[in-house]
């Protein structure tokens, strides 16, 4: 061991790029695979509501089209670029009523109380909104449907929203943008995605209010109640397949191919698929980048032996033995591994947090310490080390001492 610590000292410039050869291999390998790691065993599937929602909506408003288009083909009915078509309100109960499998049928759509700068942002919704939210009222009522026939200024809370708005009295009675509560609702936390906290303005809304009853914001027209491009459904439990095919051959029967039927359920397991691909994919670059290090390992560690020939042929002649020879070069590779591991162990780490940092918004989280994936990789790259080191070790333990000193 002593004599390799001296040589490794004796070749300060080779040992250096041996060691950040091993650096720089785990810093990329590290960095990947710690992307990578959470993508492959995260759960894409939407909680709730959103996790089981069917869409009937004309094809050019249909964005998923663009985001998975590796979806069942049984959820995608029409063409992209036919002229659009106009839905209305009544073809819900239409649609539901050749669809059996279908529970409730319902639509829902973000809308301003007020101006959009300063305004509360709700759900403008109709009655089967509730039957599928399955949320519980623990304060007032729901709106009736002598509300929705008169497109009455009324509004329904959420338990946060109620305790925001009014924390030192009861909301029901009070008065939102001139919207009156009638009264709040406890949402299950499956469905809290849909809703939204003070400092999440981005996300969901904070109040729920009849369809038709306030502006929808498009631009900077505030318009009343728009034409329809999407209706929304929401299975039996267990009918996803069943109700999403049915739903297709009544909109083709209604609309003819200008329409996409597609499935929540169908497209996250769509999006499933293609994320756990994307991360396999990273995950086989991260190994590779190991890889990649290793054989400048071995470049390395043969031209060294190289340029010891002479050294390595007097040390046999002084009667060194194969063994010894090889043993010395192991330690050699073991020793720069291991100080390769942990310095690169040290930036991979590094690497991620500082990444980590700059991510912010929705995505913020994603890139993130994985202790499990940095000690993988600092194992992996010191047992590759050696394994590379090997064929140097055994060539040197080969030199033939008359030859390489005529030589």
């Amino acid at each position: 061991m002593n004599q390799a610590i001296r040589s490794i000292l004796s070749r300060p410039l080779d040992s250096f790029l041996l060691v950040l050869t091993i650096v720089s291999g785990m810093a990329l390998s590290g960095l990947v695979l710690s992307a990578a790691w959470p993508m492959l065993g995260s759960d894409y599937s939407q909680p709730g509501l959103s996790a089981h929602e069917i869409t009937v909506q004309d094809r050019e408003d249909d964005w998923t089209q663009f985001y998975s288009p590796n979806a069942p083909p049984v959820a995608r009915v029409g063409r992209v670029g036919e002229a659009k078509i106009t839905m209305q309100e009544g073809d819900l109960d239409k649609l539901k009523a050749q669809a059996p499998d279908v529970k409730t049928a319902y639509l829902s759509q973000y809308a301003y109380l007020g101006d959009q700068s300063k305004g509360l942002q709700v759900t403008m919704v109709t009655g089967g909104y509730f039957d599928a939210l399955n949320a519980e009222v623990t304060e007032g009522a729901l709106p009736t449907a002598a509300d929705y026939k008169s497109q009455r200024r009324v509004t329904v809370l959420t338990e946060y929203a109620a305790r925001f708005l009014f924390p030192k009295s009861s909301a029901v009675g009070q008065s939102v943008q001139d919207f009156k509560v009638i009264g709040v609702i406890k949402v299950s936390p499956a469905d809290a995605s849909l809703f939204r906290s003070a400092d999440q303005v981005e996300l969901g809304s904070l109040g729920i209010v009849p369809y038709g009853s306030a502006g929808f914001q498009q631009g900077t027209m505030n318009i009343i109640q728009p034409p329809l491009s999407t209706l929304q459904f929401l299975p039996l439990p267990g009918r996803d397949a069943l109700a999403t095919e049915q739903l297709g051959r009544a909109a083709r029967s209604m609309w003819g191919d200008r329409v996409s039927v597609t499935s929540s359920l169908q497209r996250n397991v769509a999006y499933s698929q293609v994320a756990r691909r994307s991360a396999l994919s990273l995950a086989l670059l991260g190994v590779g980048g190991l890889l990649i290090a290793s054989l400048g390992i071995l470049a390395l560690m043969l031209a060294r032996v190289l340029a010891r020939q002479r050294q390595l042929a007097m040390a046999a002649a002084l009667g060194a033995s194969r063994a010894r020879l090889r043993g010395q070069y192991l330690a050699e590779i073991v020793l720069l591994g291991a100080a390769g591991s942990v310095l690169g162990t040290m930036s991979a780490a590094g690497l991620v947090w500082w990444l980590g940092q700059g991510i912010t918004g929705p995505f913020a989280g994603v890139l993130r310490q994985q202790p499990l994936v940095l000690l993988g990789v600092a194992f992996g790259s010191l047992l590759l080390s050696v394994l590379f080191g090997l064929v140097p070790a055994v060539q040197a333990s080969q030199v033939r001492p008359a030859e390489a000193l005529r030589a």
